[in-house]
């Protein structure tokens, strides 16, 4: 209403202005004894153009009125969609993140029957980072907040390396780590899991070799290499995607197609640079290049 209001104001005004033309016109056509038989038709002329114009502005500011109207609605229904969608995802993720607390009691009661079997206790392993594998993906697809602060990698690697150590056992894979004290700017949460994808990445594809776990100061930067199966140079610049297992999902059963696609969404998350290089036989090399303040998140 109050649009149609201002609408009709300047139009009146508009037709105000037409008016003291016209009797301006008239004025001058009676003082210059003119024909004013001229004039009436000027002017019938003109108000018909100007009815016509006055018709078509009307129909147009009709018609803008009415896509603002469903542009309105629309993006209601987009928001009502959105928190809908907003609220069941909040829903799926309290209810896994419960499930995945529940089954880590059983899992860990599993660990301690079969502490002098460590084929159980590797596929209990297996179980928890698929699980955790899932959780975090859910939790990055809703978008929760991130909190960069100073982070010890040591506090990071360290647990993450004796976690792994029954793996690297199996694998008969020796680890070179040389992060001492390493501070950067980072989530703790978020990074962990970062680091962890990784390393499990290296350790799964990697068999009577060798992981490196090192820090390059001058580029800030945490390097993680192995000698592992590697990647096909056809396959680098995909293997970041979605699903996307390449050369190793056909040479493998362990690839699931998420693990690096997770690990590149954390690291846009992060503001951290991830460069992966590989050679196929010859091993993997990812580098993680970390922000050098935290005013780098804004």
């Amino acid at each position: 209403m109050k649009k149609l209001k201002s609408y009709l104001s300047n139009r009146i005004v508009s037709i105000i202005s037409f008016i003291f033309i016209f009797i301006v016109f008239g004025g001058l056509f009676y003082l210059g004894n003119l024909d004013f038989n001229i004039y009436i038709i000027g002017l019938e002329v003109s108000a018909f153009l100007i009815i016509v114009a006055f018709i078509i502005d009307f129909m147009i500011y009709k018609g803008q009125d009415n896509l603002s109207k469903q542009l309105k609605v629309a993006k209601e229904e987009i928001a009502e969609i959105k928190s809908k969608n907003s609220r069941k995802n909040k829903e799926i993720e309290d209810y896994f993140l419960i499930w995945v607390h529940q089954i880590k009691t059983p899992l860990t009661a599993i660990k301690l029957i079969s502490s002098d079997n460590r084929d159980i206790q590797q596929q209990v392993l297996h179980i928890e980072n698929y699980t955790d594998m899932a959780l975090n993906f859910l939790k990055l697809s809703n978008d929760n907040a991130i909190y960069p602060k100073e982070v010890n990698l040591d506090e990071i690697i360290k647990p993450i390396i004796k976690k792994y150590s029954i793996l690297f056992i199996k694998n008969r894979i020796s680890i070179n780590y040389e992060v001492k004290n390493e501070v950067v700017v980072t989530d703790y949460k978020y990074c962990k899991v970062l680091i962890e994808q990784i390393i499990s990445n290296s350790t799964k594809y990697t068999t009577n070799g060798k992981i490196n776990i090192y820090f390059k100061e001058k580029e800030n930067a945490l390097i993680i290499e192995d000698t592992g199966l590697g990647i096909e140079k056809s396959d680098l610049p995909k293997v970041t995607e979605m699903g996307y297992s390449g050369l190793n999902g056909h040479r493998s059963e362990k690839s699931t197609g998420i693990g690096l696609y997770l690990a590149s969404e954390l690291c846009k998350k992060l503001n951290i640079k991830m460069n992966i290089e590989s050679e196929v036989n010859v091993g993997t090399k990812v580098s993680l290049y970390f922000p050098n303040e935290i005013l780098s998140f804004d």
